[in-house]
């Protein structure tokens, strides 16, 4: 008897730490360079604000394609590379680069979706424009994604992300969109 109560106390302590840890409000204080301000005002003037977030990707050193080039027409949106795992909980630094012709901002914090969550706040703030974000679905099993979430807190950045937003911003008209696509 003692160990299923140990058992389940276990359980309910690593989905509570999960659950406070991914879900909880974003911490306020998101600050952005030179050039992640003046990525975000070009993308503002050509409509919509839309931010695809993506795990941090190697840079070749000496690309092909000229970093200072101008993105294609056809792709507005701005990548948001997030480095998760970052001991402290805000405040956030974010810093913008053009990249073989994409636009792109970085930032590290401690919970992905709230990381997440709080750099699309400050860009709403600093823009005055609402921006969308899309994420890809994870290929891995849903089942599988729900165990990794609960015991490691890892995953489910979408859902974070969005309950994170839900916590801090009430009125859904100036709550960013989260997107989920493949």
């Amino acid at each position: 008897m003692n160990v299923v109560v140990v058992m389940v106390s276990l359980a309910a302590g690593v989905i509570l730490a999960a659950r406070v840890r991914a879900f909880g409000p974003p911490a306020r204080g998101v600050t952005f360079d030179g050039v992640a301000l003046a990525l975000l005002g070009e993308a503002a003037a050509g409509g919509p604000l839309r931010l695809i977030a993506t795990e941090p990707m190697p840079r070749d050193p000496d690309p092909a394609y000229p970093s200072t080039a101008a993105p294609a027409a056809h792709d507005e949106a701005i990548f948001l590379e997030v480095a998760g795992g970052w001991p402290r909980r805000g405040p956030y630094h974010v810093t913008g680069e053009r990249y073989c012709g994409y636009r792109i901002l970085t930032v590290k914090g401690d919970a992905t979706g709230r990381t997440v969550a709080a750099v699309l706040l400050g860009v709403r703030d600093a823009t005055g424009c609402v921006p969308n974000v899309d994420f890809s679905w994870p290929v891995r099993s849903h089942p599988r994604q729900v165990l990794r979430f609960l015991v490691t807190g890892a995953g489910q950045l979408a859902p974070a992300a969005r309950e994170a937003l839900r916590r801090a911003e009430p009125d859904a008209a100036r709550r960013p969109t989260v997107h989920i696509g493949p």
